[in-house]
């Protein structure tokens, strides 16, 4: 955490200007020219919600957002070269996060899949995801609503980060597992047991490394010894990524 304790302050000293909807215009408008230039044609993007500002400099309510989001998915969908945007909600990581606030990040995930039920609409929102610190909080918190949600909605999603950090507890990966998260964000230690990468495979859950990642923000500092290895030769389906490639200044 000394690590990312760097990135924070940034964050955090940048976030009200990154979230201004004029700046976000055009992040989305350099996204989709550098996207191109490689011929991507569908996208996955985070999204943190309750920290958009308007053009009235004030913060954007739940449906506003999603209003938001929607008009950036049509808008490339129907370029002449379009673009689909798939936007995941998640939460910020961050030492500043409460307990509240990752309650919080429920909100607008229920109200976009509310608006699909009601609009017969594609998703705004198409799945969750919670980043956090491992070492300090646990998915455990949060598991009653997030298997609330899973029961309520059946297109619910969860694509969630565990295992981020090399620690001995498998609580966040374990959980993930039993609630069917469609994927798993770095699952750094579930090699160190044979029955969750069994139960892995057999729930057809895919494995989302990242070994640059891994490694500059020193939770895995052998890329050589990077468990990918272990969970292909198992037979699990895994992607290789680079995490936050504006961060490291590195190809997606």
């Amino acid at each position: 955490n000394c690590v990312f304790k760097n990135f924070d302050r940034r964050f955090l000293a940048m976030g009200n200007v990154f979230n201004y909807i004029k700046v976000q215009e055009v992040f989305f408008e350099e996204v989709y020219e550098f996207l191109k230039r490689d011929n991507v044609d569908s996208v996955e993007i985070r999204n943190v919600s309750g920290f958009m500002i308007g053009h009235d400099f004030k913060r954007l309510t739940i449906v506003e957002e999603l209003d938001f989001l929607k008009m950036i998915q049509d808008k490339y969908k129907n370029y002449n070269d379009p673009l689909e945007i798939l936007f995941i909600q998640t939460g910020i990581k961050s030492e500043i996060t409460k307990e509240e606030d990752i309650i919080n990040y429920f909100e607008i995930y229920r109200a976009s899949m509310e608006r699909k039920i009601k609009n017969n609409e594609d998703h705004i929102i198409a799945a969750f995801d919670m980043v956090n610190f491992e070492d300090k909080t646990s998915l455990r918190n949060i598991t009653g609503t997030l298997a609330e949600l899973k029961n309520k909605y059946e297109n619910c999603n969860f694509v969630l980060h565990a295992g981020a950090i090399n620690t001995k507890s498998f609580d966040n990966q374990v959980i993930s597992i039993l609630l069917n998260s469609r994927r798993i964000g770095h699952g750094l230690t579930l090699y160190r047991s044979i029955y969750l990468m069994e139960l892995v495979k057999q729930r057809n859950i895919c494995v989302e490394t990242n070994p640059l990642s891994n490694y500059l923000l020193t939770n895995h500092r052998d890329p050589f010894h990077h468990p990918l290895r272990c969970y292909l030769n198992n037979g699990i389906k895994c992607t290789v990524n680079s995490d936050d490639c504006l961060l490291w200044d590195c190809l997606p």
